[in-house]
């Protein structure tokens, strides 16, 4: 029916069930290992992250142990001229963020101290908000600083 759940109700259209969850074209079972994904960088080193969630899922991702700092937003500068009303969002060490569908985020990392800190993103289902395809929707990289 090509009215189907144009009253609110649930009628199945918004059912996605991925298997393959990905960084950059990468597999989430290679992300720890794969260079393509693998960030290597001196301490003091600004790094950029750019995220754009290319999937039908919410994502959230985290860095273990460094802080970030979100300066643009779906291609808009965030503190800009053309924006006074916004300002950078500072994101705490381990601080989970989240992007929807199609939606890109800015974010500059500054290492103060050489490690491994580990990048970890968690692919969720819309209405559930549970990690997808069971549990398997994680990827995770590395940032290594020198």
């Amino acid at each position: 029916d090509h009215q189907g759940g144009l009253c609110g109700e649930d009628v199945g259209l918004d059912r996605f069930e991925p298997k393959y969850f990905l960084i950059s074209g990468v597999p989430n079972n290679n992300t720890r290992l794969s260079t393509k994904v693998r960030v290597s960088a001196k301490r003091g080193q600004r790094i950029l992250i750019r995220m754009l969630n290319a999937s039908y899922s919410l994502v959230t991702m985290r860095i273990v142990g460094l802080d970030a700092t979100i300066y643009g937003n779906d291609g808009r500068h965030l503190g800009s001229a053309d924006c006074p009303w916004s300002k950078p969002i500072q994101v705490p060490a381990g601080t989970t963020v989240e992007t929807i569908t199609a939606q890109r985020r800015d974010m500059i990392v500054v290492p103060t101290q050489a490690g491994q800190y580990r990048v970890i993103f968690e692919f969720r289902d819309w209405v559930t908000g549970q990690i997808q395809d069971g549990g398997r929707g994680i990827a995770e990289t590395v940032i290594n600083v020198t």
